[in-house]
């Protein structure tokens, strides 16, 4: 039997893509805000932060950007080069083009 290699993408295809793009952006999202909150000010990290931390790092999660994340969501402000990081690891992950996304933008 041979095999075509101009398989189409059909919308359920797009659809089912869409739905685990958003819930991995949940769940990225949450390992952050989790991180946020544990956050002590005037220390560098806790013991409860490297533990959302380690959660993240084993579903495979980059620890740079969980940390960039909560970073944001606490309202610290990022240098350039820290945001174009982040953009570049959620175009990675590609979670910059979710359904959920392409609504927001």
């Amino acid at each position: 039997m041979k095999h075509s290699h101009k398989l189409k993408e059909t919308a359920d295809d797009i659809a089912v893509k869409d739905r685990l793009r958003s819930s991995t952006e949940r769940e990225l999202l949450h390992f952050a805000d989790r991180y946020r909150e544990e956050h002590t000010p005037g220390h560098r990290s806790c013991k409860e932060q490297e533990e959302v931390i380690g959660a993240a790092e084993i579903k495979g999660y980059p620890v740079t950007l969980i940390r960039f994340l909560g970073a944001q969501k606490r309202g610290e402000g990022l240098d350039e080069p820290a945001v174009e990081r982040i953009a570049a690891y959620r175009d990675k992950l590609g979670l910059g083009v979710s359904q959920a996304n392409r609504v927001r933008g």
